[in-house]
């Protein structure tokens, strides 16, 4: 008897065992679920072998919270020391960016029609692969990449202890683009998500022309007399993005989601009240 007994109990351990482990794989594929499998399920399936694109957003926001992290223990770094001049890389870096989104502007224009099938609500096909499409979303993937890159033009103001540059403004701003970007590439590519990204590439081709210009020297000051109309041309941007929201709740049968006109519009009108406040605080302010 002792023998069954001491059977049994083996046995009901075992099986406990295996609940245990059988609810843990339960688990464990529901995570997996949620962090990866479901993004894949409701996203194009066109771009899931694009870097950073297969799964959730999470890579995104580790890179976004390295960025953070890196600008701060940069600025620690720099309390003790001497700032870098750094201008012979940042007239480089900036003639990339220059080529950059002047290429992707002038692309994407081509494409688009010179960007009046951006406002059409056209409907999405998933399940075109023509090379013009691939193009396209190609096109929308390099778009996000660049706001990758763009995260030196932070460490560049560290590194030249230009810390009243690196504003709530500049770091929320390089913070949500590249979040915004994925999200664009992952749901929706093409279409009237391309709105944002062409006239975003117009606006940092005119930036980054600027600084360039400023990274050759002081020789070059007296001719830097337009920055402020930088920030308006941004103003001016977010403007037209905000619009651009709200023209597709009009159009009837609009096939863009809801859920993008809405977060281009709170977007757009969250950012221009921003830069309208950088604006005033350092070029109206100044004319008195």
């Amino acid at each position: 008897m002792d023998t069954i007994s001491s059977l049994l109990n083996e046995y009901s351990s075992i099986l406990e065992i295996q609940r245990v482990i059988n609810s843990s794989l339960s688990n464990t594929s529901l995570v997996v679920y949620v962090l990866h499998d479901f993004w894949n399920e409701v996203g194009d399936p066109r771009i899931t072998k694009l870097p950073f694109l297969n799964g959730g957003p999470f890579a995104v926001l580790f890179c976004v919270f390295l960025y953070l992290i890196g600008v701060t223990i940069s600025q620690k770094f720099m309390e003790t020391r001497e700032a870098f001049d750094l201008r012979q890389f940042m007239l480089l870096y900036n003639s990339l960016l220059v080529m950059l989104n002047l290429a992707g502007c002038a692309v994407g224009f081509w494409f688009t029609n010179f960007g009046l099938e951006t406002w059409f609500c056209k409907a999405i096909d998933r399940n075109d692969l023509s090379f013009e499409t691939q193009c396209k979303i190609h096109l929308g993937f390099s778009y996000f990449v660049i706001k990758f890159i763009e995260f030196t033009d932070t460490f560049l103001f560290v590194f030249r202890k230009k810390k009243n540059q690196i504003t709530f403004l500049h770091l929320f701003h390089h913070s949500i683009m590249p979040l915004t970007a994925w999200f664009g590439v992952k749901f929706h590519p093409g279409g009237m998500t391309g709105f944002t990204p062409l006239v975003n590439s117009a606006i940092h081709t005119v930036m980054h022309y600027y600084y360039g210009l400023s990274a050759i020297g002081p020789s070059m000051a007296p001719y830097l007399w337009w920055k402020k109309y930088i920030t308006l041309m941004q103003m001016a941007q977010f403007t037209a993005v905000f619009f651009h929201g709200l023209h597709a709740f009009f159009i009837p049968n609009c096939s863009w989601p809801i859920l993008f006109r809405i977060f281009e519009m709170l977007e757009s009108f969250i950012f221009f009240v921003m830069f309208l406040n950088f604006y005033l605080k350092n070029y109206k302010k100044k004319q008195f």
